[in-house]
């Protein structure tokens, strides 16, 4: 297409990019993990991670399950020098833990502070019965105020301004499905679409550079709310 310049450039502003890919090791992790983490539910519905206390979600860290492999690995590291628009060559630690959520379970609004990016991996995930993560619209404060005030003129299912300033991107999430996004990216998960006997169950991680490792322990030791057991012994990635 030949471009007018009396016709200007439609440029798209602060784009967030969010890589979704399977994890081909799904199947056999979940055939060797899934009764664990079922038993491990049954005795501990109540253990919540210190700094979920409006949400309604189990949380598991000491599981002793690791699912970071060489694909893994690959696509945290391309996705991050996307980001960087450079290649990404340092070193890292891996911080994973488990939220095990009921069809009435529930994360409010948030962030991961302290990390350069973060993922979820949909363990066990029923697209018919539970929700995704969805993500906030940085320019959520806003586009509310702007869209409340213009109402009139703005079509509901306009695709970049939607009524409540939430993803309603199709992300293609399934179960087996990775999700990576910036840490900086406000998200939450709602209740279940509808009610069921079955778990949703996302390994969660963040992926912290070692240059901010120490100062994360020290905040969490200062001011008690980061509580995401990071611990010099975690092992160090080399890229």
């Amino acid at each position: 297409m030949s471009y007018n310049e009396s016709e200007g450039i439609m440029s798209l502003l602060f784009p967030t990019p969010v890589l979704t890919f399977t994890l081909n090791n799904h199947i056999k992790n979940k055939e060797k993990h899934l009764s664990t983490l079922i038993n491990y539910y049954q005795f501990n519905k109540e253990k919540k991670a210190r700094w979920s206390r409006l949400d309604n979600t189990c949380t598991w860290f000491e599981h002793g399950i690791s699912f970071f492999d060489d694909q893994l690995r690959e696509r945290i590291e391309y996705y991050i020098s996307y980001l960087l628009q450079k290649e990404f060559k340092s070193r890292y630690r891996f911080q994973p833990w488990f939220n095990l959520h009921t069809s009435n379970s529930y994360m409010r609004e948030h962030e991961h502070n302290g990390s350069i990016i973060s993922g979820i991996y949909y363990f066990q995930f029923n697209k018919k019965t539970d929700n995704p993560v969805s993500f906030v619209n940085p320019l959520k404060d806003g586009l509310e105020s702007w869209i409340a005030m213009n109402n009139w003129e703005i079509e509901p299912n306009n695709k970049f301004l939607v009524g409540d300033t939430s993803s309603r991107i199709d992300l293609h999430i399934k179960e087996g499905s990775v999700v990576l996004f910036p840490s900086y990216l406000k998200h939450f998960v709602a209740e279940g679409i509808e009610t069921t006997d079955d778990l949703r169950i996302t390994y969660t991680f963040n992926v912290i550079l070692d240059n901010l490792t120490k100062r994360i322990v020290e905040q969490e030791q200062t001011y008690g709310y980061i509580n995401m057991n990071y611990s010099e012994n975690e092992p160090m990635i080399n890229s």
